[in-house]
């Protein structure tokens, strides 16, 4: 991972630093990171032209960088553990329960609610099929009463032809025996 580059001031020491640091010597200020807080401590480095004296400063950039690793990493690791901590809390506390069995509640509402309809639109099916059968069966009973009526009019009609002849058979029949009675009083 690459870090930002380091805000770097050069800064000459007054005669009085200079000489209780060993002579005038260049000062750097090094801010190990970016995203450290603008009040933290800037670490001085002292750069010299010496080679033990660079290995020196190398070395405790070096360091410092390190430092700044770790704490950054402990920083990441105590904020980590801490959401964790607070997601575990949140997740015993009392309202995400019961907000968790009311999310439930609803999503389980919710898939009952297209089985419950599916249900409903094959027993509607179903209903309409029977509608329709009887609708068929009534058709045809209504044909068969036509049937019938047609039949029972033809055998009134051919009834009352039959008791009008009876009639008519009857009557005359009276006629002859009336007749046969006067003819026999006559005679």
């Amino acid at each position: 991972m690459a870090l930002p580059p380091h805000q770097v001031s050069n800064k000459r020491l007054s005669e009085d630093e200079s000489a209780s640091s060993h002579g005038d010597r260049c000062w750097k200020k090094v801010r190990p990171s970016l995203e450290e807080p603008p009040n933290a401590n800037l670490h001085v480095v002292e750069i010299s032209g010496d080679n033990i004296s660079s290995s020196r400063t190398l070395t405790t950039i070096k360091e410092n960088l390190l430092k700044s690793i770790f704490e950054l990493s402990t920083f990441y690791d105590q904020a980590r553990s801490t959401l964790i901590d607070k997601a575990e809390e949140i997740e015993k506390s009392e309202s995400y329960i019961k907000s968790k069995e009311h999310l439930k509640l609803v999503i389980k509402k919710r898939d009952e609610k297209p089985k419950k309809l599916s249900v409903a639109c094959q027993s509607l099916e179903k209903a309409g099929k029977k509608v329709n059968k009887l609708k068929a069966l009534r058709d045809a009973a209504k044909e068969e009463a036509k049937e019938i009526e047609s039949k029972v009019s033809a055998a009134e009609e051919e009834f009352t032809k039959c008791a009008d002849i009876s009639l008519e058979t009857q009557n005359a029949s009276n006629d002859v025996e009336q007749k046969k009675q006067v003819l026999e009083d006559s005679i």
